[in-house]
């Protein structure tokens, strides 16, 4: 179980279900608390090909500590970007601070091209800036929904 705190208090949530951050303010939510032994559990997957101790790392992210193997606090949150979701984010390092570090420099470091386009999008709806229309008129995003939805399955069968 992890809590979610807002101003009127603590709402306990299923670890297994998932707290939408699109739909609610950023700012209704100071943190979402996750224990210790969880981080340290997401924290071993994140660095699974550096031989460093979980317990390290969140000190690192904590910052107790300057960097750990040559993972600085901006190196291990652009691995976190790119290999948690969003709400784990938040639970690891807490809103605030998910929010201050999703920058566009941080953003430019991601790949593949949909992560970076997912997480600039976040950016601007968790900021408060006006979100940029769909591309469903651009020529190329007809081209892609055409591919999809007109496969050629009709000239498989023949």
């Amino acid at each position: 179980m992890y809590g979610v705190r807002t101003t009127s208090g603590t709402l306990q949530v299923n670890c297994a279900s998932r707290i939408n951050l699109y739909s609610h303010s950023a700012r209704r939510y100071t943190s979402l608390v996750f224990t210790k032994e969880r981080k340290l559990e997401l924290l071993a997957g994140i660095a699974w090909d550096y031989d460093i101790d979980p317990e390290t790392l969140l000190n690192v992210l904590e910052d107790r500590q300057a960097s750990a193997a040559g993972l600085n606090k901006s190196a291990m949150y652009k691995r976190l970007l790119r290999a948690l979701p969003w709400q784990n984010i938040v639970g690891l390092i807490g809103a605030e601070q998910a929010i201050a570090l999703l920058t566009t420099e941080t953003i430019a470091h991601l790949w593949p091209k949909e992560l970076k386009e997912h997480y600039e999008r976040l950016r601007t709806i968790l900021r408060g800036e006006p979100v940029s229309p769909s591309e469903w008129d651009s020529p190329d995003a007809r081209a892609r929904l055409r591919q999809r939805t007109f496969s050629h399955r009709w000239y498989r069968a023949q």
